[in-house]
């Protein structure tokens, strides 16, 4: 896979090497906000689409919600007696692990195709773009941190910032951004809803 994008991303080191530092340092924007869209649409396809995954969701809202009612009726009553038991409490909490436990090992594989995605594209964007200086920060980094603005790149001009730095920012910056803007947080996707459907949902 890394091989592959490999190939792909190299006619654009020629290109971005003509560029100023102006254009050059939207290059890692672009890309970042590809690579969450990517990521996103794998999400949804894997985890979001399945009306399993919203059924088991709301199973947790609704056990929870019963075992709030449940402890706050039981205190009110009780107070903080602990060796006055309730019985559904115990139920309640049984519910809703085996419940989370169903929906944690559900997001663990969307979680390790996009990890793959991830680790793939970080890879291949610094084997096409090390070297080559994306950005002029306007301070000069403290020591630890140049170890990460300045990393791929040679010269001891430590303002000078690689694509790998501005790529992870942008990606972090994003992370939270782009499920919004998509709407696979906003709304409960069904079986057989478009992916456009979700964006069209949370523009409007």
């Amino acid at each position: 896979m890394t091989w592959g994008l490999d190939l792909l991303l190299a006619p654009l080191q020629p290109i971005v090497l003509e560029l100023d530092l102006g254009q050059r340092c939207l290059v890692p924007l672009v890309m970042a906000v590809m690579l969450s869209v990517f990521t996103e649409t794998i999400a949804y396809f894997m985890l979001y689409r399945k009306e399993e995954y919203w059924s088991t969701l709301e199973e947790i809202n609704v056990a929870q919600g019963k075992y709030n009612r449940e402890d706050r009726m039981h205190r009110r009553k009780h107070g903080d007696i602990n060796n006055v038991k309730n019985k559904k409490i115990p139920f309640l909490e049984t519910k809703i692990s085996d419940a989370t436990g169903r929906l944690n090992r559900m997001k663990m594989f969307a979680m390790f195709a996009q990890a793959v995605v991830f680790i793939s594209v970080m890879s291949s964007v610094n084997n096409t773009f090390g070297g080559i200086v994306f950005a002029k920060l306007p301070f000069m980094p403290f020591s630890l941190a140049q170890n990460i603005t300045h990393r791929g790149l040679d010269g001891e001009d430590y303002r000078e910032a690689s694509f790998l730095f501005i790529y992870v920012m942008c990606t972090t910056a994003l992370r939270p951004v782009v499920p919004k803007l998509l709407g696979t947080t906003h709304r409960r996707a069904k079986p057989g809803d478009s992916f456009i459907a979700g964006f069209t949902s949370a523009t409007t």
